[in-house]
């Protein structure tokens, strides 16, 4: 609640934007009519101000589920089919990562970063299905790229020029040894979900699910 009130819809504006802004903060579903081809879409992009913990406003962006047509409902269905299957606490899904994300590598450390961020469990969920979904479609494609469901971006220059910073980024990999994850995809407030892809093996690796490291 705290929040969403300290957040300021930018697109769409006031009145119409805060009950998507809401459903960015709370992971809730946005349900439309298709009066217009911007409601004609599963994914919505919301534009918004956030109020920082300096008091300062931050530009960001969130996409959210949104039903306007019959087919945007059957994808969704099996997004939460997935969380179902990973959704009855970290230790359910560290147990049953493979199946409900195939396409997904968890490095060694994330177990014990799901049981710390218990709070805030299904709201990485469902990034994670986004994730994985990504992944999963990568496969198939053979892009050079994954084709992101959810917004992934990568580390500042400034944070890739600093070796103190980047070495906060280094952690524990699946294959051995430790590497550094650049990319994160953003939940909750300040959450940051860092992975690794690479292009040669097409292989999406999750290698800390946490608070955001420091800058």
């Amino acid at each position: 609640h705290e929040r969403f009130l300290g957040c300021e819809s930018l697109s769409p504006p006031h009145e119409e934007g805060g009950p998507l802004l809401l459903c960015a903060i709370a992971d809730w579903i946005s349900i439309s009519f298709p009066s217009h081809p911007d409601w004609e879409r599963g994914r919505l992009v919301v534009h918004f101000l956030e109020m920082r913990p300096d008091e300062n406003l931050e530009e960001t962006t969130d996409d959210i589920d949104n039903v306007a047509r019959l087919h945007h409902a059957t994808e969704i269905t099996g997004q939460h089919q997935r969380r179902l299957l990973a959704g009855g606490g970290p230790g359910v899904l560290w147990e049953n990562r493979r199946a409900a994300f195939p396409n997904l590598v968890f490095g060694p450390g994330v177990e014990a970063n799901l049981r710390s961020a218990a709070g805030l469990f299904s709201v990485i969920v469902g990034k994670l299905v986004l994730i994985s979904q990504s992944a999963d479609e990568w496969v198939a494609a053979g892009s050079p790229a994954p084709r992101w469901r959810t917004k992934v971006t990568r580390e500042s220059t400034t944070v890739r020029n600093n070796p103190t910073l980047l070495a906060a980024r280094r952690f524990p990999s699946q294959a051995g040894g430790t590497r550094i994850f650049e990319w994160h995809a953003r939940f909750g407030d300040s959450g940051r979900i860092h992975l690794h892809f690479d292009g040669a093996t097409r292989e999406v690796e999750i290698g800390y699910i946490g608070p955001h490291l420091p800058l």
